[in-house]
């Protein structure tokens, strides 16, 4: 983690640590087992992020 949590790849043939991007000013949660991350069949990055309820400005509900 630390102040500015990334990730990076390490190549294998000269050992070159490459960053790939920051974490920086992402709220990241906590699954079951700890933070998640993963790649999407793209090779995209998928984190597990907190949204929480502070981004809901408005909520309308209907009863039946």
């Amino acid at each position: 983690m630390g102040k500015e949590p990334s990730f990076f790849r390490i190549r294998v043939n000269d050992r070159k640590l490459e960053k790939l991007f920051s974490l920086k000013g992402i709220r990241q949660t906590f699954g079951s087992f700890g933070p998640w991350s993963g790649l999407a069949p793209d090779d995209s990055p998928l984190i597990l992020r907190e949204i929480g309820t502070q981004e809901i400005y408005a909520l309308d509900i209907e009863f039946p």
